[in-house]
């Protein structure tokens, strides 16, 4: 009996130290389920906004929108401000021949008018083949002018330049 006794005393004891054993690791498990919901809870909204401002910031950087912006665009404006250039040139040279044009025919009609004619002869054409270091001077005063206005035509049927006579000599 006494042995049987000894038996129920160990089952027991063995009995308590598996309940003790089983609550320590359920306890442990409750901690670690309220850890993991704590964590969701307070971390989870932080983890959108920390990739967000590490985005923003180029932790995260797109390849092709890295490869516009360092090689597409610079020679983009490069070429853009070439082009811009050259028409800046080309309105310079046509605004100089259209003022040479215009003072010749303005020439041409005082001449008349000095001579006594009554306008109903055309003024000879003249033509008036520019130097290198006249069309140079021309573009030179013409840099940062606009273009001049077209000559108006009176009823008389005479020509006369715009109100704007010192638009050539600045």
């Amino acid at each position: 009996m006494q042995f049987r006794f000894l038996f129920q005393v160990e089952e027991k004891e063995r009995r308590i130290e598996q309940h003790k054993i089983y609550e320590a690791k359920r306890k442990e498990t409750i901690e670690k389920i309220a850890a993991r919901n704590f964590a969701r809870f307070y971390i989870e909204p932080l983890i959108p906004n920390v990739y967000e401002q590490l985005h923003l910031n180029g932790y995260f950087s797109d390849s092709i929108e890295n490869d516009i912006e360092d090689n597409f665009i610079p020679e983009l404006l490069d070429e853009v401000c070439e082009e811009l250039d050259r028409e800046r040139a080309y309105r310079l040279v046509i605004d100089s021949i259209i003022r040479e044009a215009v003072t010749a025919i303005n020439e041409a009609y005082a001449s008349q008018d000095a001579k006594g004619s009554k306008g109903k002869e055309e003024p000879k054409k003249q033509s008036k083949k520019l130097s290198r270091t006249d069309g140079e001077k021309a573009i030179g005063t013409s840099e940062n002018q606009e273009v001049n206005p077209p000559t108006t035509t009176h009823e008389a049927g005479q020509r006369e330049p715009n109100d704007d006579k010192s638009a050539g000599n600045k």
